[in-house]
């Protein structure tokens, strides 16, 4: 179902970049306009750029090309990413700049957090290597570094020990503080060749001290998109901020992890430690100039930002081997009946210091919007495939993050009102396009509303809600985004 193209030269190779969506025929008359409607399902099928051994596969859908006037007029652009499996010289850990920002706050002594953390780092500091640079930066009210990035030597690993060691629970939670020392202290050392670099921050709280504000903090985070290194966040316990830590580590490109309780943070930072000298692409953007009137309003989660009128979207690094898919929520104008090109898109990455941009699609694809009674013929453009993902994937996942929310607010009542609308929208999806997997889903979603109604019951209501509420966040978050 996904071709994909063997290219036997760079000519080749630059042609099929240009290629639009193949297939795409434009046929029938849409009201009073004599311009034709697009033809439906259409797959662009692999595009491949890139030096030898070095390319990425992108592959670029759209689950319907015509919409009814009237209607909420969202379509959805999956986007697929896949990277080359890594040779064994590839394979091969390279020297790595690793920076972990830690909270020492009070809450950090409750159910032994601290003593767990301080036992994964020390696991860590024993898997560096010659050529590897460590430091460690910690806050509560105070933000300090105990270990500045250093060099990493048999006798600066036990400094390091000695270090986290002495680390103690003390006061609040400078979050920012912290932030902004660990990302100072990778961008003031400079990044070398073939150096892989990745900063971790660890929090058990909410950012109740210096800069609080959640949308400053992701601005923070996004300067190590500009330094070119990753920031992946992890947070533990049932009191911290996760649309905080989730939004840093969009903001990053890095990871977010959710641990109740830290005795596998070890195993997280070793995945960490050496998924950074992994990378095959970095500084992947998917730009989208759309036409007029048509937005993207989400992106699997992904922060949505413009650059000179282009919306750009920075789904994180892809690794040596990994499949990566995002989808992009368009909404199309249902105002008018009319005929127009959707606009453009590429994705643009980096390869072993190399840039490669892939059209995903060109104006030549048109989107229509119909009057009421072509239902039919806008019902026939859907894209079963893409539909169908689109629905068990980002759309359940969004919920799940909906629903999260709620829950964390102690709105019951509008987190049954979340699921029984999702479940309307799901039962009108599956009619215009059945799969046996959105039929499971629906069933899904009463397992969804036991475990709501169960969250607000009983003396231990307070706990279960956090528990429920982080755990739909996270899981929304894996949902949405496929990758394997």
């Amino acid at each position: 179902m996904n071709p994909k193209f063997n290219l036997h030269s760079r000519r080749i190779g630059q042609a099929l970049v240009a290629v639009v969506l193949a297939g795409l025929i434009v046929y029938g008359a849409v009201g009073r306009a004599s311009k034709a409607s697009p033809a439906g399902p259409v797959d662009t099928g692999w595009k491949t750029q890139g030096v030898a051994g070095g390319h990425v596969k992108v592959r670029a859908n759209l689950s319907q090309t015509k919409v009814i006037q009237g209607s909420d007029g969202l379509v959805y652009l999956q986007v697929d990413l896949e990277a080359p499996e890594m040779s064994d010289a590839a394979r091969r850990r390279r020297p790595t700049d690793f920076v972990i920002v830690l909270d020492r706050s009070g809450s950090m002594a409750d159910y032994r957090k601290m003593e767990f953390a301080q036992k994964a780092i020390d696991s860590l500091i024993s898997q560096l290597k010659t050529g590897d640079r460590f430091a460690l930066v910690d806050f509560d009210s105070v933000v300090e570094t105990p270990i500045p990035l250093t060099e990493v030597t048999e006798s600066a690993k036990d400094r390091f020990r000695g270090e986290v060691r002495r680390i103690a629970p003390r006061d609040g939670t400078n979050l920012g503080g912290g932030l902004i020392a660990g990302i100072n202290v990778i961008k003031s050392a400079g990044r070398r060749t073939g150096q892989a670099q990745r900063l971790i921050l660890l929090s058990d709280g909410l950012a109740n001290e210096g800069i609080t504000d959640t949308t400053e903090l992701g601005r923070i985070a996004s300067r190590a998109v500009s330094g070119e290194f990753a920031l992946s966040t992890i947070g533990v316990g049932l009191d911290f901020n996760e649309d905080l830590m989730a939004s840093l580590a969009d903001h990053g490109t890095g990871n977010y992890t959710f641990l109740e309780e830290l005795s596998s943070l070890d195993k997280v930072l070793a995945q960490e430690f050496y998924g950074a000298s992994r990378i095959h692409a970095s500084q992947i953007k998917v730009k989208l100039d759309l036409g007029s009137g048509i937005e993207a309003v989400e992106a699997s989660g992904y922060p949505i930002e413009k650059e000179a009128g282009v919306t750009v979207i920075r789904p994180g690094h892809l690794y040596g081997g990994q499949k990566k898919t995002l989808f992009v929520t368009l909404r199309l104008p249902t105002d008018a009946v009319y005929t127009k090109p959707l606009g453009s898109a590429t994705v643009s990455y980096v390869v072993r210091e190399q840039g490669h941009t892939v059209s995903l699609f060109s104006s030549d694809l048109q989107v229509a919007c119909l009057p009421p009674e072509k239902r039919e013929e806008a019902v026939a453009s859907i894209v079963p495939g893409v539909y169908k993902e689109v629905w068990t994937k980002n759309n359940y996942g969004k919920l799940m993050k909906d629903n999260a929310d709620k829950v964390r607010s102690g709105d019951r009542e509008g987190a049954l009102g979340t699921i029984s609308a999702h479940r309307s929208k799901l039962e009108e999806a599956y009619a215009a396009a059945p799969a046996p997997e959105m039929k499971s889903q629906l069933d899904d979603l009463k397992k969804m509303e036991a475990e709501v109604r169960d969250a607000f019951n009983g003396p231990d209501a307070a706990t279960k809600s956090k528990r429920l509420s982080k755990g739909y966040q996270y899981q929304g978050i894996q949902q949405q985004r496929k990758s394997n």
